[in-house]
């Protein structure tokens, strides 16, 4: 199912984005949202960026095609860009 929204950006352009509903079995969640946490991430970014490198990775969408998006709040962030810190306890 597709919503769609009209973002106003910096410069007064309007950019249209679509929403995509995706369910997941309750195995399926609690795997993305451990990702998620372990990455810190909003579930929503960890999928939109999941979906965006298998994309990449099957040659559907250019490596460079927007890859800082901003989707209802969520951005998402390149791996390359997120600095991992190790936590001791």
């Amino acid at each position: 199912m597709f919503g769609h929204s009209l973002f106003l950006l910096r410069g007064g352009y309007i950019r249209s984005q679509r929403k995509l509903v995706i369910s997941l079995d309750g195995d399926e969640r609690s795997a993305l949202t451990m990702l998620a946490e372990r990455e810190r991430r909003d579930p929503r970014a960890q999928a939109a960026l999941l979906i965006r490198n298998e994309l990449i990775e099957r040659g559907l969408l250019a490596a460079d095609a927007n890859p800082n998006a901003e989707h209802d709040g969520v951005r998402v962030v390149n791996e390359s860009e997120v600095q991992h810190e190790r936590i001791t306890a």
